[in-house]
């Protein structure tokens, strides 16, 4: 394997490694947004992420109320 090669494989390694970090922060952001009821902003616009427990207690809350 030349030297070109070789530095193309670790430059790539790095680009995977930087995507997974960034998914994984993204991931811990999403989660504590749900915990504090903050919203996410996404181009300009804010998101509220709710938890699987919470947007269960939603809906039973809604057939309750029917």
């Amino acid at each position: 394997m030349d030297e070109i090669q070789m530095l193309k494989e670790i430059y790539a390694e790095g680009v995977k490694e930087g995507i997974l970090e960034g998914v994984r922060l993204m991931e811990q952001r999403m989660i504590l947004a749900a915990k504090n009821g903050t919203p996410i902003d996404v181009d300009g616009r804010a998101y509220f992420i709710q938890d699987d427990m919470e947007h269960l207690k939603e809906i039973f809350a809604e057939i309750e109320r029917r």
